[in-house]
């Protein structure tokens, strides 16, 4: 939870014109299988006869993005086979229930091997793409010591990691290959615009799955229903105003929120952020990584580890909030198993690490404390609550596409 000045509104010509810019790159190609191809595929899954809508929104800069990919992506993410012992799969960590995240401190991966680190939730943001699917230097990177630059890095990574998925990539193709179900996929489906003609290539593999994780998005819960659908959010001074559609606590856990935690959370709340009175936060190329005084001695040191700099010791990404009430244990390695646990250190619990983020610190230098009495806890606690979509989490176009 990090000090900054009240949250103003986002206008909402520049919301509309945000969408205008969406919807000109996004992809709506929504082909339907033939009759001989949805039989092969419904021997083995479970996939709608027509394809689902993924609104993957491309960037220029990118892969080619469609709904056919996104589809090939699902099949991908939620397949154990993937795994070097059969038992692993993308979503074994990740789980949509979750928030796609894990509710254990280390996840369990191939040959019983604990990760080393807890779970990210790829549910915890407005739009995943929106976060990640830019190519400039300003996209944060993945992991919690964001050394992977982008999704499908990242997918290298996890499978070559003998603690998560074990796989050479060199394999994942001939595995692939093998299933009828892939090679009708990967015919019908369109990688750069070019048929692949059931060529199936580690490239166009980590691209489905990319694409299948980028369109992750979350904007049905209460929160986003009364921000946008009641247009809470565009009235002066929107965010700082109790807003008709929310409790009395949610209000004044909304005003603790804006006033304690919103310099490095706020941005993560809507796909597009919110525009700010504070003139330490640069939204187009924000803070995505700090230390937030877990230890003074870390045993794992996050940013540090990957970059060797002493001054990156002890930092970790600063991840979303949306889901945030489904997605505990809390922090790069699950310490707190409970929203109260984190408000608590908040709270009372920093420890004055040197590298600290400044936005901890008080003018004199000292860690801050909340001072949150136990009202003013149980009310953030309310508008956290606000940030739950119960409708990602049991979305059939996320879900585990295999039959039982």
């Amino acid at each position: 939870m990090k000090a900054t000045k009240t949250l103003t509104f986002v206008s909402l010509a520049s919301f509309m014109l945000i969408m205008a810019c969406n919807d000109y790159v996004k992809y709506e190609a929504t082909p339907f299988y033939s009759e001989d191809q949805y039989e092969i595929i419904s021997q083995t899954l479970n996939l709608p006869d027509a394809l689902d809508s993924y609104d993957v929104f491309a960037s220029p800069f990118g892969p080619s993005n469609d709904n056919m990919i996104a589809t090939v992506g699902r099949v991908l993410f939620y397949d154990k086979e993937l795994s070097a012992d059969g038992t692993i799969s993308c979503a074994s960590c990740h789980q949509q229930q979750l928030g796609f995240s894990d509710n254990v401190n280390f996840s369990k991966g191939v040959h019983g091997n604990l990760t080393t680190r807890n779970s990210i939730a790829l549910g915890s943001l407005g739009s995943f793409d929106e976060e990640y699917g830019g190519q400039s230097e300003s996209v944060p990177g993945l992991f919690w010591d964001e050394r992977a630059p982008s999704v499908k890095a990242q997918m290298e990574q996890t499978f070559a990691n003998p603690d998560e998925m074990g796989m050479d990539l060199s394999k994942l193709e001939s595995i692939v290959e093998s299933k009828p179900h892939y090679q009708t996929l990967f015919e019908i489906a369109n990688f750069d615009g070019q048929p692949i003609n059931d060529k199936i290539n580690t490239d166009n593999i980590l691209t489905a799955i990319e694409t299948f994780v980028r369109s992750l998005s979350t904007k049905n819960s209460k929160f986003d229903k009364v921000a946008i659908n009641d247009g809470e959010l565009f009235r002066q001074d929107g965010f700082a105003v109790n807003w008709n559609g929310f409790s009395e606590s949610e209000n004044r856990g909304k005003l603790l929120f804006s006033q304690n935690c919103s310099s490095c959370h706020e941005r993560q709340l809507l796909p597009f952020g919110f525009s700010s009175q504070s003139n330490d936060i640069d939204f187009f190329n924000p803070k995505t990584v700090a230390n937030n005084g877990l230890d003074m001695k870390y045993v794992d040191q996050g940013v540090g580890t990957f970059s060797t700099r002493e001054s990156d010791n002890g930092k970790f990404k600063i991840p979303g909030l949306k889901n945030i009430a489904l997605t505990g244990p809390y922090m790069h390695d699950g310490r707190f198993e409970t929203l109260t646990d984190v408000i608590d250190h908040y709270n009372e619990g920093l420890q004055d690490h040197p590298n600290l983020d400044t936005a901890l610190r008080t003018t004199d230098g000292k860690p801050k404390k909340l001072n949150f009495n136990e009202q003013d806890k149980s009310d953030l606690l309310s508008f956290l609550n606000t940030l739950t979509d119960t409708d990602m989490a049991k979305e059939s176009k996320w879900s585990d596409p295999f039959k039982k």
